[in-house]
């Protein structure tokens, strides 16, 4: 199978999110990146579960729009050693009363 054909599945721990309206953003940052096909994403473990294209969406491409969604992503064991670097974002607006 040519690699422009792979499907994969990458799990992320995700942080920073505080409610609902997180979890959402960070999903629909997700399947905003070009190749995802789908994206969960569950609030009370702090993790995402994306299916995508790897020739399209690798990890770096999954955790840069986790934080440019204002969240901290980091790859999973198996995902790092596809290249993933833990990032750093800003914290979530949703802490604010």
């Amino acid at each position: 199978m040519a690699a422009e054909n792979t499907i994969q599945t990458l799990d992320l721990s995700v942080t920073g999110m505080t409610c609902g309206s997180c979890r959402r953003h960070v999903e629909e940052a997700l399947l905003a990146v070009p190749g995802v096909t789908s994206a969960r994403v569950d609030l009370a473990r702090g993790a995402a579960s994306v299916t995508c294209n790897a020739a399209t969406a690798g990890v770096a491409e999954l955790i840069g729009a986790v934080r440019e969604a204002g969240y901290h992503a980091e790859a999973s064991p198996a995902a790092a050693d596809a290249g993933g670097l833990p990032i750093v974002a800003r914290s979530c607006s949703c802490r604010a009363a």
